[in-house]
């Protein structure tokens, strides 16, 4: 059975591993141990990040914080 998610491959001071959330886990059916076979697709998709009006408000009223933010990748 196919689970498709989106996920980062990550390094984190050994080799690239791809994180496998509980949640993921379970939609599979999967308990933990089990070898699994992975397929990895390139996913050109845009991110996009919806910040909540209030934010939003708070940080056009200081142009400096509100560019910074903008620069800022989608994961912080």
């Amino acid at each position: 059975m196919a689970t498709p998610y989106r996920s980062p491959i990550a390094a984190m001071g050994g080799p690239p591993f791809i994180p496998l959330r509980k949640s993921h886990r379970e939609a599979a059916g999967l308990e933990g141990g089990e070898t699994i076979e992975v397929r990895v697709v390139l996913d050109t998709e845009p991110r996009v990040i919806e910040p909540p009006v209030n934010f939003v408000k708070v940080l056009k009223a200081m142009p400096p914080a509100w560019q910074r933010w903008k620069a800022l990748s989608y994961t912080h």
